[in-house]
């Protein structure tokens, strides 16, 4: 019985690995993609206030904390990546290292 939670646990390890070793690959992917520009970020506040987002300002007021609150966002992005990234690599290095142990012949 120990040993078959030891595979699964093993198993879950394998699992949480890999997907953060899934979020560090797209967190430096997202590194290198183009910021949206003003066009565009006008485009999303819109659809946000129409979906009832931003309900606490007046109607002049809307689009200007919307736009606000997007770059701010903007702004902090590459920041909090370049944080987690490191993070999430570690997480899924030694999930991957714990969990690969499975394959191991002697146990």
């Amino acid at each position: 019985m120990i040993k078959f939670l030891k595979k699964v646990f093993q198993i879950l390890l394998l699992v949480f690995g890999l997907i953060f070793l899934y979020m560090t690959v797209m967190m430096i992917w997202g590194l290198f993609q183009p910021l949206p520009g003003h066009e565009q970020l006008v485009i999303e506040c819109s659809e946000m206030i129409q979906q009832g987002n931003y309900s606490n300002f007046s109607e002049t007021e809307k689009l200007n904390a919307c736009l606000d609150d997007s770059y701010v966002a903007l702004g902090a992005a590459p920041y909090v990546t370049v944080i987690f990234i490191p993070i999430f690599a570690l997480l899924s290095w030694i999930s991957l290292r714990f969990g690969l142990k499975i394959f191991k012949k002697n146990d």
